[in-house]
Parts: C-alpha cells; sequence; structure tokens
C-alpha cells in the first residue's frame, strides 16, 4: 500500500520525544486494508487478542485476513502474524488457518502451521529480539500454537506497528463476510522514542478504511479510551 502524503506530512510535523506521546489519529482509505497503524516511532512489540470470525463466502474466491505486525505500509518488508479464512469454492466449507509471514524485496516467506476455528480466541504477537523476529500465534480455545523466530534478509525498519483486516493478495480477493471482528488487549512497545501501551500513546496513528473503486468494505470503530481495543465491521466484498 503507498504512503500518503497527509500522513507523511503529519509524521514529519512531530517532535521525536521520549516517553509516551499523545497520537494524533487521521483518517484515509485504501483498498486492502482496514483498522489501525502506528507511526513516528521505532517498534519491538505489537501484540492482540480477537475471536475468529465466521465467514461467510459472499463469492465462491472469497477471504479475509486478521492480523497484527510491523511494516508494510508503504516500505517494502512485512513482519507479521494472524488467522485467515480461505472460501474454497461453492458448495465447500472455509478453511481457518493461522499463519506468519516475513516479506521483502529478496522474496515471501511464510506458513500457516495450524488449524484455527470461528469462535476460537486468538493471541499473537510479534516481538523483535536480539536482530530476530519471534512471531507467535496462539488458539487458547484449542491449544494449537506456533512460535518461530525468523529475521530480515534486509533491512526491516519496524518503523510502524499494524492492527489490520485484509481482503488478501494485494486486493486479488473479495473480501468475505466476517460481521464485526473485535481487537483486544492491543498495544505495542517502541524503543525510539522509548514508548509502551495502547494504539493511540504513539505519535501517529492512521485509521483505515478499506475502500475500492468508490464501495466501503470494512470499517474500524473508535479505539477505547485508552487505545487498546477497537471493532471492525464488514460492509461489502469489493
Amino acid at each position: 500500500m503507498k504512503r500518503l502524503t497527509s500522513l507523511a506530512l503529519l509524521c514529519a510535523a512531530l517532535p521525536m520525544t521520549s516517553g509516551i506521546a499523545s497520537a494524533a489519529t487521521v483518517d484515509e482509505h485504501g483498498s486492502t486494508w482496514s483498522g489501525y497503524v502506528d507511526q513516528g516511532a521505532t517498534f519491538t512489540d505489537v501484540v492482540a487478542t480477537w475471536i475468529q470470525p465466521t465467514l461467510t463466502c459472499t463469492v465462491p474466491t472469497a477471504r479475509a485476513s486478521f492480523w497484527i505486525g510491523f511494516d508494510g505500509f508503504g516500505n517494502g518488508t512485512v513482519e507479521q502474524v494472524g488467522t485467515i479464512g480461505t472460501c474454497m469454492g461453492a458448495g465447500r466449507p472455509v478453511v481457518y488457518r493461522g499463519w506468519w509471514e516475513m516479506v521483502a524485496s529478496s522474496g515471501n516467506r511464510g506458513e500457516e502451521p495450524i488449524a484455527v476455528a470461528p469462535g476460537d480466541r486468538i493471541v499473537a504477537s510479534v516481538r523483535y529480539r536480539g536482530g530476530a523476529y519471534v512471531l507467535d500465534v496462539r488458539d487458547a480455545t484449542s491449544g494449537a500454537h506456533f512460535k518461530v523466530t525468523k529475521t530480515c534478509t534486509v533491512v526491516c525498519a519496524r518503523s510502524m506497528a499494524e492492527w489490520i483486516v485484509e481482503r488478501p493478495g494485494s486486493g486479488k480477493y473479495p473480501l468475505a463476510r466476517y460481521g464485526t471482528i473485535g481487537f483486544t488487549g492491543a498495544a505495542a512497545k517502541a524503543v525510539a522514542p522509548v514508548a509502551r501501551g495502547g494504539i493511540s500513546k504513539f505519535p501517529a496513528t492512521v485509521r483505515l478504511t478499506m475502500e475500492y473503486k468508490g464501495t466501503v468494505l470494512s470499517v474500524p470503530g473508535r479505539l477505547k479510551s485508552d487505545g487498546t481495543a477497537f471493532r471492525c465491521h464488514w460492509r461489502a466484498a469489493e
């Protein structure tokens, strides 16, 4: 997703001071993501919990992904974990998986190591430790779990943290009807400036609405007062 000019100007204007800063939130629209993005810091941790939604296949190829991670909002690298529901065709059940992904200029590395189910409580984190990324998803309902440690093959800036509903495949697939999803325990930690807390505790926050060819597909609600929770709502497939 191309970084938007208004956001770049906002970040440039914000002082990089130590301690937790009050976020300035801007609203933007994009064709594949909805949710929240924090910028203006160098992040080391991002966490959240959600209940895996039941997906309805509005068309046979629809999909929906729910994730947290670093980067990806215009800088060419991503370090992400989450869950995905994939519609497999007419009359076939949706397949739900937990996944991790690392994408850099040298290519795409990722897996879907565990099965999840609608209604399961998902606990996810990405943490930067000693030059590597610890990517973790736990299904607290079934006990399924994966934890992998990976390194970037290029420089990964960790200059943004994200909590996202996505139309996967860079918009290749329609957005499956997911109803409403709530991200809770949403928080991040940064080292420059030193800060930790909910989404609203960082220098610049973007609230992203998913919109394609003038149709709104997915809308994020307002943040909880401490910045640790919000909901996203499905509106259309494409």
